[in-house]
C-alpha cells in the first residue's frame, strides 16, 4: 500500500498549485498494477 499525502487547500486554484506531484505519483502507481493507494488530507 502507498499512502500519498495531499494537501487541503481553501481556493481551487491553490490545490492544482499544491498537488501535482500527487496526481503524478498516483497515476503512475495506477499503471503499474496491484498496488493499493490511498490519500492522506492535510490542511494548510
Amino acid at each position: 500500500m502507498v499512502v500519498l499525502p495531499v494537501l487541503v487547500t481553501r481556493n481551487r486554484w491553490e490545490n492544482l498549485l499544491h498537488n501535482q506531484s500527487t496526481i503524478l505519483l498516483r497515476r503512475a502507481q495506477r499503471e503499474m498494477g496491484t498496488q493499493k493507494v490511498t490519500t492522506v488530507g492535510f490542511s494548510l
